[in-house]
């Protein structure tokens, strides 16, 4: 997460963490989603 952080230009990782989760959420969802028509 540090290097994320330096790389997008915030001075906490918490910044970067704060910012980005909702987009991981959705990608977890997403996955979820797919996985359970795979197995429907």
């Amino acid at each position: 997460m540090k290097t994320v952080s330096a790389r997008a230009g915030h001075s906490k990782a918490s910044t970067t963490s704060d910012f980005y989760s909702h987009f991981i959420k959705n990608s977890d969802i997403h996955a979820s989603e797919i996985l359970n028509k795979i197995f429907e």
